[in-house]
């Protein structure tokens, strides 16, 4: 697990399926690489009656890791 940064999300190569790739220091962090090509950055959190929940941030490129 990497630190997820603009250089590593760039760096990554699209597979025949969606794959994570998560940050080593924010937990929660991460960003999804599509078949296409684009990446979608989003983050994994808990609510308060510890149900596990996803919030997608954005689009690789709009925005970036940093």
């Amino acid at each position: 697990m990497p630190k997820l940064t603009k250089s590593v999300v760039d760096a990554a190569t699209p597979r025949e399926k969606q794959f994570t790739i998560w940050c080593s220091e924010l937990k929660g962090f991460g960003v999804f690489v599509h078949p296409s090509g684009s990446c979608t950055y989003f983050v994994d959190y808990r609510n308060r009656d510890g149900v596990r929940k996803r919030m997608t941030i954005g689009r690789h490129g709009k925005i970036t890791a940093e």
